[in-house]
């Protein structure tokens, strides 16, 4: 007997059209400093230069990327309400080996192998009792806190190394290649070791807010609204790091890095509680846009296709263009409206854009 689709919710669709902006424009804007020089933007001397650099590091910089491990493990606990878990190992397995085509021979910032392995082990947790599930979140976010207070101790005390030769400059395929696989595989065995414990507690609190309700049933109402309080002064307070980012960057860049990145392991998820909760308070009140539900139906391809923009756009093997900082980030938004618009027009014609009909598939 075939399995019933999961039941859609528009406010994680949406959410996930929202997430995939974040990633978009630090991906693209940061690829031209790959690998070694961080994923911010460099002062270029230009006012409006500054301000999109404070801008990034603000408000974009380390927030997709939590939000999106959130989701996947709301999403994917939703999905176990109507597929076995065998149906939803193989789409993890898919997803696995997407994400690893896609690093080893597009982007070496690839994060869909490493989501695919950390799901992996979230779905043997997300079925059992909710006490195991909420213990093994602490427990993962506990490791997640001491690593980031680890590398934040550590990391801005080491000397700075002479940059490598950026990706965006390999003269042939054959150099960029080796290069950009070398790069993805030490990324990923180190990702995997210092970001897998933030990114288990965020999908077991993903997996939570699922089983719990917590982003729509009524008796959590009060809770988040204390939780949405805190938006302001979160906004506040990034705004206040986007100041010392870029202060930071234009008196040293490679060590701004260095206490920015696991600044950002801690800020990022405590905004996205905020951030999520106020949002989700707002939306029944002020009605679903349901453009953004719509092009968070089909975030995969988009995705992938941001990807070789990116390299498209900057190396060598394509255009080989350099952009200021502000018309970096202009475009770079632009191509994300672009790929929400590509979204929606295939969801609003039920088709499945290329990599999605591949993973359903599985």
């Amino acid at each position: 007997m075939r399995a019933k689709p999961a039941r859609r919710e528009a406010a994680i669709d949406a959410l996930r059209a929202l997430a995939l902006l974040p990633v978009v424009v630090v991906n693209f804007t940061s690829y031209v400093n790959l690998p070694m020089g961080g994923p911010h933007l460099r002062p270029d001397g230009t006012v409006l230069g500054d301000l999109a650099s404070g801008a990034v590091a603000a408000f974009l910089q380390g927030k997709g990327y939590p939000l999106l491990m959130f989701l996947f493990g709301y999403s994917l606990s939703l999905a176990l309400r109507h597929r076995s878990p065998a149906q939803a190992r193989r789409r993890l397995y898919g997803l696995l080996a997407l994400g690893l085509g896609h690093g080893f021979l597009l982007y070496m910032g690839d994060i869909l192998s490493a989501y695919a392995l950390i799901g992996l082990v979230v779905l043997r947790w997300a079925p059992r009792r909710l006490r195991s599930v909420v213990r093994a979140t602490q427990v993962a976010g506990g490791v997640a806190l001491l690593l980031a207070g680890l590398m934040l101790a550590v990391f801005p005390s080491i000397p700075v190394a002479p940059s490598s030769l950026s990706l965006a400059d390999h003269p042939s395929l054959g150099e960029w290649w080796q290069a950009n696989a070398f790069d993805y595989l030490s990324s990923l065995l180190l990702g995997t070791l210092f970001l897998g414990p933030e990114v288990f507690a965020l999908m077991g609190l993903g997996v939570l807010a699922q089983r719990l309700g917590w982003l729509r049933h009524r008796r959590w109402s009060a809770a988040r609204q204390r939780c949405a309080r805190w938006a302001g002064p979160l906004v506040l307070l990034n705004l206040g790091v986007g100041v010392a980012a870029v202060t930071a960057l234009q008196a040293d860049a490679g060590r701004a890095d260095a206490w920015l990145v696991p600044l950002s392991t801690v800020l990022g998820p405590l905004s996205l509680l905020s951030w999520v909760s106020w949002f989700v308070q707002r939306w029944p009140h002020r009605g679903a846009p349901q453009a953004l539900v719509d092009a968070g139906r089909q975030t995969l391809t988009p995705y992938l296709l941001s990807s070789a923009v990116a390299v498209g756009v900057w190396t060598q093997l394509g255009l080989g263009w350099r952009f200021g900082n502000a018309e970096s980030v202009l475009f770079s938004t632009l191509l994300w409206a672009a790929l929400m618009t590509l979204s929606r027009w295939a969801t609003l014609r039920q088709r499945r854009l290329p990599a999605e009909a591949w993973l359903v598939r599985r």
